[in-house]
């Protein structure tokens, strides 16, 4: 799928669009990696107050953010995902 913003057109870089929720996976040299990544994640996510479901397969992370009260998407999700693109860079694939 392709990468996907709000109005549904492509444009913020990883995520995709799968079932209503915005989807990103990324693979790391390792499993270390993978979870310093991880806990970087979970620093956006309490700081933000709105934690996406975690899938850790050694190297792999998937991401998935949708709002659970609104049982979709919403301006927090949107608001999520472009602090990620600052905060969540990735520096050890």
């Amino acid at each position: 799928m392709d990468a996907v913003k709000r109005d549904g057109t492509t444009n913020i870089r990883g995520w995709t669009l799968e079932r209503g929720r915005l989807v990103r996976t990324e693979a790391f040299s390792n499993f270390q990696a993978a979870m310093r990544w991880v806990n970087r994640v979970a620093l956006l996510a309490e700081q933000r107050n709105h934690h996406p479901d975690i899938d850790i397969r050694w190297n792999r992370v998937t991401l998935t953010l949708m709002t659970h009260e609104a049982d979709g998407l919403t301006d927090r999700d949107w608001s999520w995902i472009q602090a990620a693109e600052t905060q969540l860079v990735i520096d050890d694939r």
